[in-house]
Protein backbone atom coordinates (compact mmCIF):
# COMPACT_ATOMS: atom_id res chain seq x y z
CA UNK A 1 0.00 0.00 0.00
CA UNK A 2 1.55 3.27 -0.83
CA UNK A 3 1.30 5.89 1.89
CA UNK A 4 -0.25 9.04 1.15
CA UNK A 5 0.48 12.19 3.43
CA UNK A 6 -2.13 12.33 5.82
CA UNK A 7 -2.31 8.84 6.60
CA UNK A 8 1.39 8.66 8.31
CA UNK A 9 1.30 9.25 12.21
CA UNK A 10 3.34 12.45 13.43
CA UNK A 11 6.61 12.01 14.85
CA UNK A 12 7.42 8.20 13.64
CA UNK A 13 9.80 9.18 10.56
CA UNK A 14 6.97 7.87 8.20
CA UNK A 15 7.59 11.33 6.13
CA UNK A 16 10.84 10.05 5.26
CA UNK A 17 9.41 6.98 4.05
CA UNK A 18 6.87 8.60 2.01
CA UNK A 19 9.23 10.93 0.05
CA UNK A 20 11.39 7.81 -1.04
CA UNK A 21 8.50 6.15 -2.35
CA UNK A 22 6.82 9.41 -3.70
CA UNK A 23 10.58 10.25 -5.54
CA UNK A 24 10.52 6.74 -7.21
CA UNK A 25 7.13 6.48 -8.17
CA UNK A 26 7.47 9.97 -9.66
CA UNK A 27 10.71 9.00 -11.51
CA UNK A 28 9.39 7.20 -14.60
CA UNK A 29 6.35 9.35 -15.49
CA UNK A 30 8.77 12.57 -15.29
CA UNK A 31 10.86 10.57 -17.59
CA UNK A 32 8.22 9.67 -20.02
CA UNK A 33 7.13 13.25 -20.12
CA UNK A 34 10.16 14.40 -20.81
CA UNK A 35 10.90 11.90 -23.75
CA UNK A 36 7.04 13.04 -25.09
CA UNK A 37 8.16 16.53 -24.99
CA UNK A 38 11.87 16.43 -26.79
CA UNK A 39 9.62 14.14 -29.26
CA UNK A 40 6.91 16.52 -29.80
CA UNK A 41 9.17 19.76 -29.96
CA UNK A 42 11.40 17.69 -32.89
CA UNK A 43 8.22 17.04 -34.72
CA UNK A 44 6.96 20.59 -34.41
CA UNK A 45 10.50 21.46 -35.88
CA UNK A 46 10.84 19.69 -38.04
CA UNK A 47 7.10 20.25 -39.55
CA UNK A 48 8.08 24.00 -39.24
CA UNK A 49 11.10 23.41 -41.05
CA UNK A 50 9.49 21.38 -44.53
CA UNK A 51 6.79 24.50 -44.48
CA UNK A 52 9.59 27.07 -44.60
CA UNK A 53 11.32 24.95 -47.42
CA UNK A 54 8.38 24.57 -49.56
CA UNK A 55 7.42 28.60 -48.97
CA UNK A 56 11.17 29.40 -50.08
CA UNK A 57 11.00 27.27 -53.60
CA UNK A 58 7.88 28.49 -54.08
CA UNK A 59 8.73 32.17 -53.89
CA UNK A 60 11.48 31.17 -56.17
CA UNK A 61 9.64 29.24 -58.15
CA UNK A 62 6.48 31.79 -58.75
CA UNK A 63 8.20 35.16 -58.95
CA UNK A 64 10.11 35.15 -62.34
CA UNK A 65 12.22 38.93 -62.08
CA UNK A 66 10.52 41.15 -63.61
CA UNK A 67 12.34 43.31 -66.64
Amino acid sequence: MRIVRGMAPHGTGSSDIYKAESESHRMIPTAFFVIRTLSTSIHILTAIWMLIEIFIRDVGVKAPPID
